[in-house]
């Protein structure tokens, strides 16, 4: 297991991003396969936790599907009730609108190819705040063009024709617990706990019905809070798992993993008995919302692996794809229309040639 290096965790237009500082810079790779083991550093404890905005990559105007030329939204936004949103979500919904469907085809694209091997493939859309908390969003930063952008993006996200899908955003606005934090972009542990049970409800309805968890309170500076100053802690409702196996660290991990908030980037564990867990070696690909799903993911699976995308070497990812049964892919809505891996018709090739199947369409 490597060292799990000091990493300020980001968010970013482009990507919620962990940066390594100096002292994560001299612990080594996180790829290394032979580093020293040392716990897990948790959300709570990282230092430098600001939304940054890249001046080289991320403009400060933009043209909207109203065809009008916006200013991009501040990093937090203020809705309702004590609510803030995180600004890029906005920003995308304005400037994308309905056309982020192209780029949902390109993941659904990448799902066939890995399903055309013989392998169980599930992915999800991760849904943004605001298209879940639709009723707590105050003044749109770009007017009726947000409003259009986000009903387009719901619709679109709501819609998707592919049996490999797992649709989520329904399910978490009905939810009548708290499924995200009021002063941070992500989902709690208790949206990801409705991602992991709906997960485990795609694969065996058996499984899923073992899925249970305690729901309590934490406490923490939320990154929308931390970028405007105010570090004042928000509590917020968990969710943690509370099923009948025993979940480790496999040998030979690249990190450590305790519990959530454990920020790793890349883990493998064992989960036993294996009676009461999916079979086989899975492989969730993800960003940090799977992060925040971890915990309650891992109980579900007997051998698995996850992968941070954009912070894992894609050739490393396509031999663990090839190496794994069942292959759980998460993607925030967001960063979608945007382009990672997931998205690129390049990667999918590769997955395609490595897995030994016939190409995606293109």
């Amino acid at each position: 297991m490597t060292r799990t290096r000091p990493l300020a965790l980001l968010a970013a237009l482009l990507t919620l991003v962990l940066v390594p500082t100096a002292a994560g810079q001299a612990a080594g790779d996180p790829t290394h396969p032979h580093p020293d083991p040392a716990p897990a550093y948790r959300v709570d404890d990282l230092p430098g936790r600001e939304l940054v905005r890249q001046a080289d990559t991320i403009p400060g105007q933009f043209t909207g599907i109203d065809g009008l030329v916006h200013q991009s939204a501040p990093y937090a936004v203020p809705g309702l009730d004590g609510q803030w949103f995180y600004g890029a979500d906005f920003d995308v919904a304005c400037a994308v609108g309905a056309s982020s469907t192209v780029s949902m085809h390109a993941v659904s694209e990448l799902a066939r190819v890995i399903q055309r091997s013989g392998r169980r493939v599930i992915w999800a859309a991760g849904p943004n705040k605001p298209s879940v908390l639709a009723d707590d969003v105050g003044e749109l930063p770009h007017g009726t063009c947000d409003s259009a952008g986000l009903a387009q993006q719901r619709a679109a996200v709501d819609g998707i024709d592919d049996p490999n899908f797992l649709p989520l955003r329904q399910r978490l606005a009905r939810n009548r617990h708290q499924v995200y934090f009021r002063t941070d972009p992500h989902w709690t542990t208790v949206g990801a706990s409705v991602f992991a049970r709906e997960v485990a409800r795609r694969l065996s309805p058996r499984l899923a019905m073992r899925q249970h968890y305690v729901y309590g309170t934490e406490s923490r500076v939320g990154l929308l809070n931390a970028v405007r100053g105010d570090q004042t802690p928000e509590t917020a409702e968990t969710a943690r798992p509370e099923v009948r196996v025993t979940t480790r660290t496999a040998r030979g991990s690249v990190q450590d993993f305790t519990a959530y908030p454990d920020v790793v980037v890349d883990h493998s564990w064992v989960t036993s008995p294996v009676k009461k867990t999916w079979p086989g070696r899975t492989l969730l690909l993800g960003d940090s919302f799977m992060l925040f799903a971890l915990e309650s993911m891992r109980p579900i699976f007997r051998t698995g692996r996850f992968m941070w995308v954009g912070h894992t070497a894609e050739a490393d990812i396509i031999k663990q794809i090839k190496r794994s049964d069942t292959v759980v892919i998460e993607i925030l809505q967001t960063f979608v229309p945007l382009g990672t891996a997931l998205v690129s018709p390049t990667f999918r090739h590769q997955v395609a040639q490595a897995l030994r199947v016939r190409g995606p369409r293109t």
